[in-house]
């Protein structure tokens, strides 16, 4: 009797290959591989306290990210019908899993 049905996220075969090589990319940052992690475990099994359990995130992380690939799922079909390279559908997918920027007034000083 729990909340709604948890929506699922359904991967193209083309977009499981794309995210299993950013997973086995040596020099990707944690971070990606964590979120790419959370995609991969969403499309097996769409409860999001499960897959927050089975890699160690609050269900909060698990749905944002969750939340975040369902809005440009739009994007990423287009790019598929558009036959995107996979150099330039990797980077799509790569921008989505970037962190938003942050909110705030711009930086004081220079970064010299």
């Amino acid at each position: 009797m729990g909340g709604p049905a948890p929506a699922t996220i359904d991967l193209s075969t083309r977009q499981r290959a794309l995210l299993e090589q950013l997973r086995q990319r040596q020099t990707a940052s944690q971070r990606l591989i964590r979120r790419v992690l959370i995609l991969l475990a969403l499309a097996v099994n769409p409860c999001l306290q499960t897959t927050a359990r089975d890699l160690g995130l609050n269900r909060i992380s698990v749905r944002l990210w969750c939340d975040r690939w369902l809005e440009a799922a739009g994007a990423l079909d287009q790019a598929e019908k558009d036959n995107l390279s996979d150099p330039q559908f990797l980077g799509l997918i790569e921008a989505i899993l970037d962190d938003a920027p942050r909110p705030g007034g711009p930086a004081t000083f220079s970064p010299e």
